[in-house]
């Protein structure tokens, strides 16, 4: 079975960053799938990302998905040729099991064909009125079937799921972190959707109550290591934290109810904070969420 991924945050790049980042993504999904123990893979075919698994790994693979940066949404779909009579013998199986009292369709083509969208929707819409008993409604349906007749193939679904979104996290962006409090950890997940490979510190006395969000980090970027540092300041952490893993930038949890700063770090690398255009309670309900995904 397969699912339609989309990155839109690789697509709005030049074709030669395009390469290099869908490159990132997949060296990325690869890596989550292989801590899940996922029998799947990741590619590009008709001009779409798709990922493919056997179906009855699928939901566990999605639920993978939505936890990696760079991936926006997750279509699990039916693959048919693109002629109307594949995709009318392909929607029975697309609709069974769904409990619904409206529909609605939606088809979009790319590359040549001999249907317009208008007809592949009035045609199939006629199947599933045979098929069921749901009224069509076409501003808020209960089941929206969507199909992309892309080139040869045709891929049919029902179901979107969020992801994350942002771009595919690059080792070679590497961000120090210190966490302080839950507005530094949400700016260390802030981070990642950025691209960024966040390493966290925590001063060695000072780890209690870090449990939760540093699990929760770690679905995000598996790679994820503490660094914890006995230093007698955040500042010295950091300084050393900065040599340690050779990062680029140091990110910090500052809302826009705090700004401008008032410390100064001292520091020769850009201080990054992400979590600036958020009240404070924005913020924590942000953090919130992030420990807490609605898979």
């Amino acid at each position: 079975m397969k699912a339609i991924v989309t990155a839109p945050g690789i697509r709005l790049k030049s074709s030669s960053v395009e390469t290099t980042m869908f490159d990132r993504l997949v060296a990325n999904v690869t890596t989550h799938f292989d801590r899940a123990n996922h029998d799947a893979r990741i590619f590009r075919d008709e001009g779409r990302i798709f990922v493919e698994a056997e179906e009855t790994e699928m939901p566990a693979v999605v639920e993978t998905l939505m936890t990696i940066p760079g991936i926006k949404a997750i279509m699990p779909c039916v693959e048919t040729d693109r002629s109307l009579e594949a995709i009318e013998q392909a929607i029975p199986g697309v609709i069974e099991g769904i409990e619904a009292e409206t529909f609605g369709i939606d088809a979009k083509r790319v590359g040549e064909h001999d249907l317009g969208s208008r007809e592949i929707e009035q045609t199939i819409g006629a199947v599933v009125e045979d098929l069921t008993d749901w009224d069509v409604d076409l501003d808020d349906p209960d089941c929206r079937i969507r199909i992309e007749a892309r080139y040869e193939k045709a891929f049919i679904y029902t179901d979107r799921f969020e992801g994350v979104g942002g771009l595919p996290i690059h080792p070679e962006n590497r961000v120090v972190v210190p966490l302080r409090d839950r507005l530094d950890c949400f700016a260390a997940y802030l981070l990642m959707k950025r691209g960024c490979e966040v390493t966290p510190v925590v001063l060695d006395n000072e780890q209690e109550g870090l449990e939760e969000a540093i699990q929760s980090l770690q679905q995000y970027q598996p790679a994820l290591k503490l660094l914890t540092l006995s230093a007698e300041s955040w500042q010295d952490a950091v300084t050393s934290a900065l040599e340690h893993v050779d990062a680029e930038a140091v990110g910090l949890g500052v809302c826009v109810d705090d700004l401008p700063m008032d410390e100064d770090w001292n520091l020769d690398v850009p201080v990054l904070t992400p979590v600036s255009g958020h009240t404070e309670a924005q913020a924590l309900d942000g953090y919130t969420a992030m420990l807490h995904p609605d898979f």
